[in-house]
């Protein structure tokens, strides 16, 4: 044979090492994707929240503010490690040494302290839903108190809860 026959021949012969190694790599990724794609619809099912609400037809402004407070409970309970894991962080920003600046002749606000309120803001919120805001239905419905102020009072403080759950809803991730 010639040189330039084999020359032309090692091309054709790299361009299909390329194809074939190209193809499994592409079939590889498929699979992958598809694997992902399965589990994220089946088992790992991260972007569904679980309100807790009963089934039914409620609405919209129910729905987000049981789906913000539902995301708060999963965060203190499953990702801090309770309400004891949210105080026992409290108590360690805390007992934190915050810094004096001798120039100026002030104490210099640190990471610390304003870690320290967010989680006592978090302990706030989490508590007024789980222990505040039941007992105060309970005593609502006990009395057999209904009425425009009791509700509008009982919405204007989870209205409140809710303003500062989404001031801090950046931090909430671990």
């Amino acid at each position: 044979m010639a040189t330039h026959k084999w020359v032309d021949m090692r091309k054709r012969l790299k361009h299909t090492r390329y194809n074939i190694r190209y193809t499994i790599n592409y079939i590889f990724h498929m699979f992958s994707n598809a694997k992902w794609w399965l589990l994220y619809r089946t088992i790992c099912r991260f972007h569904i929240i679980k309100t807790g609400l009963k089934p039914g037809y409620y609405d919209t402004d129910t729905l987000l503010e049981e789906a913000m407070y539902s995301l708060l409970v999963k965060f203190v309970e499953k990702e801090s490690g309770g309400i004891s894991g949210v105080k026992n962080t409290i108590k360690y920003y805390a007992d934190t040494k915050i810094e004096y600046d001798v120039e100026s002749n002030t104490f210099l606000a640190t990471d610390a302290e304003n870690r320290k309120r967010l989680y006592e803001s978090i302990e706030k919120i989490y508590t007024w839903y789980k222990v505040d805001r039941p007992a105060l239905y309970a005593k609502v419905i006990e009395k057999g108190i209904c009425g425009y102020q009791t509700e509008e009072g009982i919405f204007a403080k989870d209205t409140e809860m809710l303003k500062i759950l989404v001031e801090i809803r950046g931090t909430l991730w671990t």
